[in-house]
């Protein structure tokens, strides 16, 4: 899932990303106003499975889309979420077993 996470560092938060040498695993993040700071890179969030970070990614899909409902969907033994953009006329869905993985689905759908 760091793809998607790499992802939505670039296409949501204007992140520029790099690996280190040593450890191709790590990703850093530098944005704008860190670097204005004059600020090293930090590590990239794990949008898809931390919920703070994630909730920092569905700030950014209410500032795009006003309605926005979460489903906690418990059938059948199945368990997972859907985060829906009600109000959109293509009502963009994003559905995994955890709700950071949906809602950053759903924002890869909205920001496309």
């Amino acid at each position: 899932m760091r793809e998607l996470d790499a992802w939505i560092g670039e296409h949501l938060f204007g992140g520029t990303l790099t690996r280190t040498p040593h450890l191709a695993t790590d990703i850093y993040m530098q944005t704008a106003q860190n670097e204005a700071l004059m600020m090293s890179p930090f590590p990239l969030p794990r949008y898809t499975s931390d919920a703070h970070a994630a909730m920092m990614v569905l700030e950014k899909c209410a500032d795009k889309c006003s309605c926005i409902e979460i489903w906690n969907q418990d059938t059948e033994g199945n368990s997972g979420y859907s985060v829906i953009a009600s109000r959109n006329p293509e009502m963009q869905q994003g559905t995994a077993e955890t709700l950071p993985l949906a809602i950053c689905l759903f924002a890869k759908k909205l920001f496309i």
